[in-house]
């Protein structure tokens, strides 16, 4: 996470008034990073889930992108109205298949702001 994208996505949620239940697919808190826990860019008390391959801060079950029955499982659970998955790409071989996954989740749920970035 940057900087940049957390002050970028907490601008857009405050001024436009986005609100949850919030998905972060790749949500595990670097050490030394939990100032850009992007729980903190949304309203306190905002629904959210983070899921990623680790566990640890920012996550709240373990989930792998490529999993995609697991994924969809846990966004039919959550019905999110956002789906963050910020600078998880790079990390990934496979980059085409992840955003056509992502891609999947929001044909299931166009009304849901979709934020995907990578370097």
């Amino acid at each position: 996470m940057t900087p940049h994208m957390h002050s970028f996505i907490r601008s857009v949620v405050w001024h436009v008034g986005i609100q949850g239940p919030v998905l972060e697919v790749g949500s595990y808190v670097e050490q030394s990073q939990g100032h850009l826990d992007m729980r903190l860019a949304f309203h306190p008390g905002t629904p959210y889930v983070g899921v990623d391959v680790l566990e640890g801060p920012g996550v709240d079950r373990k989930v792998d992108l490529f999993d995609e029955r697991a994924l969809l499982k846990v966004v039919e659970e959550v019905q999110p109205k956002v789906v963050l998955c910020l600078y998880v790409l790079e990390h990934v071989w496979d980059i085409v298949g992840a955003a056509k996954i992502l891609g999947r989740i929001w044909q299931r749920r166009p009304e849901t702001w979709l934020w995907v970035a990578t370097h």
